[in-house]
């Protein structure tokens, strides 16, 4: 008799762990809105291990957390296996492209870039190259194309200062503050 009462406690204290750990435990979402991007590829690693969701989905926050945790070789590794296995669409080429150019792979980031859908991102990593790799035509070219948007100018901005043109970067940033203050309304 005491044998299937401590069976019935132990259970139920079971149970009772068991969901503390589940409601305790955070979610993805809170691990991406509190910036934790460690804590969150955990999980997601953890997921994919154990194939507990979508491949796909799983694939492209692994990505996006690596990426932004400075493991590129690992955002690019999942990148490339979502172009492998499911479909994806294009912006994937522009995902790979940026993981390379931050690995210093730059001839590697144009050719994946120019395989990748027309957009302001695209532009951007190709302005960006074409300074790495000192090309002035090309940097002229996608000069042109950059837009009066927040990112094309801090992209902009950057590119001067590493050119040591910091007048323009002096002239750049408030301009940048009036686009930030003009979306926010």
């Amino acid at each position: 008799m005491m044998k299937g009462i401590v069976k019935t406690k132990k259970a139920s204290s079971l149970a009772k762990n068991k969901a503390a750990a589940a409601a305790g435990q955070p979610s993805l979402e809170q691990f991406i809105f509190s910036r934790d991007y460690t804590g969150a590829l955990a999980l997601l690693e953890f997921r994919l291990k154990c194939q507990d969701g979508d491949t796909k989905d799983l694939l492209l926050w692994i990505g996006y957390c690596s990426f932004h945790l400075g493991n590129f070789k690992r955002a690019e590794d999942a990148y490339k296996e979502l172009l492998d296995a499911h479909d994806v669409g294009r912006e994937i080429y522009l995902y790979i492209a940026a993981c390379y150019f931050f690995q210093q792979m730059y001839d590697e980031s144009e050719k994946e870039a120019f395989k990748g859908p027309d957009s302001s991102l695209k532009v951007r990593l190709l302005f960006n190259i074409a300074h790495r790799t000192a090309d002035e035509a090309k940097l002229m070219e996608y000069h042109r194309q950059l837009q009066d948007k927040k990112d094309d100018q801090l992209s902009l901005a950057a590119v001067h200062y590493l050119r040591s043109h910091h007048q323009e970067v002096l002239v750049a940033y408030p301009s940048i503050a009036i686009i930030d203050d003009s979306t926010r309304q």
